[in-house]
């Protein structure tokens, strides 16, 4: 069990290193793309804050929308009658997917 235990959680730290670095690759890709079109605003300062937190919220919209036009189509091919139509349930489930340790 104590094995187990151990790696499960140096597999974890491992995957956030993976994550960081992929997070570090995504930045930089994006400042170069930025400064070679003339947008040093938003690469720096409040305007970056501001900026990388529109993408997120975008993102976590998008793949919410995704699951639950998803979920619609599921049921009605599976004829459940269970309510999946609250897009708030949705916007739920896509932020326990994409902020767990799997991304969804």
């Amino acid at each position: 069990r104590v094995m187990i235990y151990t790696c499960g959680f140096v597999c974890v730290l491992l995957f956030m290193c993976l994550m960081s670095i992929a997070g570090y690759v995504v930045v930089t890709m994006f400042e170069a793309f930025a400064r070679s079109h003339r947008m040093e605003k938003l690469t720096k300062g409040y305007s970056a804050m501001v900026f990388w937190f529109i993408m997120l919220t975008a993102y976590f919209f998008l793949f919410a929308w995704i699951y639950h036009f998803e979920s619609i189509s599921r049921t009605d091919s599976l004829h459940v009658t269970e309510d999946t139509d609250d897009f708030e349930r949705s916007l739920w489930v896509n932020y326990q997917m994409l902020t767990t340790i799997g991304l969804g």
